[in-house]
């Protein structure tokens, strides 16, 4: 677990030095080494996230220090109380809509098989969703993913 702090407090730092706009593509950066490259969570892969961000790589001092915690906490808390403590974490919120996590990024993709590929190939796979404008491949689609729902050109919105 301790070593899941270091990332969260550089997004923290980052947010609070450059402004909510920057956690797109660092979360991005980062979750892309972790869970598809499968880097450790250390400086070096940190800084790599960084620099893809265009961000300063002295952000990863905030990794090693507890500076930024308590603006971590509330950041948690906050998100937490919009879905409950029952449902755990990762919680991310979007236009006001909380839903827990793991949650994977946009992925780019060369073929139609590799996203379905990358998506089966995680341990946990609630919900998956996808855009495209051919009615058969996303049909194709969710009958391959290993998913408990598919959104279809919408992620889930209601309303």
């Amino acid at each position: 677990m301790a070593e899941a702090w270091g990332p969260v407090r550089v997004c923290i730092a980052a947010e609070q030095e450059f402004g909510p706009e920057v956690l797109l593509p660092l979360y991005t950066a980062l979750g892309n080494r972790f869970h598809l490259e499968g880097k450790p969570k250390d400086r070096a892969t940190i800084e790599e996230a960084l620099t893809e961000a265009g961000l300063p790589t002295s952000l990863a001092d905030a990794a090693d220090t507890e500076e930024f915690d308590d603006a971590l906490k509330k950041s948690h808390r906050a998100g937490m109380d919009q879905v409950g403590y029952e449902v755990g974490t990762p919680v991310i919120s979007v236009k006001g809509v909380a839903i827990f996590g793991p949650v994977v990024s946009l992925i780019e993709f060369e073929t139609f098989e590799q996203p379905i590929e990358i998506a089966n190939s995680i341990d946990y796979g609630l919900s998956t969703s996808l855009y495209t404008k051919d009615v058969n491949r996303a049909f194709t689609a969710i009958r391959d993913l290993e998913a408990g729902i598919t959104y279809i050109n919408a992620p889930g919105e209601s309303g």
